[in-house]
């Protein structure tokens, strides 16, 4: 009785142990494996779709349901530049500029060299009276009378005029005033210009055309145009023939 009990004891344990062994051998098979099989399930599967923020997606429509607006409009390469547009209006007003009152300095300091001429004619009677005695008691007096023309001519030199001459100091006021409306000249241009180009980009980057920003653009094309006498007009023009 002893003996069966005690073969029935071993044997659960041995049944415990083999279970035992089982289940650890099951284990350390599925922790070799698992990854694997992970891999493969993940390769077979469908890629899951990223998550979105709703508050990101809100603002991605918002700003597409906006109206797209054009990159700022640089300068055309045909177009000319502020430099050259100041050299234009420059070139216009030379007849009024500082070399034109240098000039006029310097011949008047060369007037110096031109003579004076001055001519005079005078015209007269000329009466001549002779006397002539022959006796004492007789005397003869002579009357002759005719025209009288006299001719004159004068030339005069003012050398003094070659150092200084008088009108010079109303020609350096003068230069003082132009070079004072020349800075002004410089600002208005270089104001017109770039204002252009402010309501150019304005332009470019609207939404719908806008009639006060083409009339705008086209006045400052019309003053910039009669500051440098047309040229400004024609190189737009030139610019647009070839662009």
């Amino acid at each position: 009785m002893q003996e069966a009990q005690g073969r029935a004891a071993e044997t659960g344990v041995a049944r415990v142990t083999a279970t035992r062994t089982r289940v650890l051998v099951c284990v350390l098979l599925g922790a070799v494996f698992a990854p694997a099989r992970a891999a493969q399930a993940q390769a077979h599967e469908p890629s899951a779709a990223p998550r979105t923020d709703p508050a990101r997606s809100a603002t991605a429509s918002a700003q597409s349901a906006r109206p797209a607006r054009a990159a700022p409009a640089s300068r055309p390469a045909r177009e000319p530049g502020v430099r050259e547009v100041i050299r234009m209006a420059l070139e216009a007003a030379r007849a009024l500029g500082p070399a034109r009152i240098r000039e006029l300095s310097k011949r008047a300091r060369l007037a110096g060299l031109m003579p004076q001429l001055r001519l005079s004619a005078e015209r007269g009677l000329k009466q001549a009276l002779t006397s002539t005695s022959t006796t004492a008691l007789s005397d003869r007096t002579n009357s002759a009378v005719g025209d009288d023309l006299s001719l004159g001519a004068t030339l005069t030199f003012e050398l003094d005029r070659l150092v200084f001459a008088p009108e010079e100091v109303r020609l350096l006021t003068i230069e003082r005033w132009l070079a004072i409306d020349r800075r002004k000249l410089i600002d208005d241009v270089v104001r017109l210009y770039f204002q252009r180009r402010k309501l150019q980009r304005e332009q470019a980057g609207a939404a719908f055309p806008d009639p006060e920003l083409a009339d705008a653009i086209a006045e400052t094309e019309a003053l910039l145009d009669g500051f440098t006498d047309g040229e400004f007009g024609k190189a737009l023009a030139k610019g647009k023939e070839h662009p």
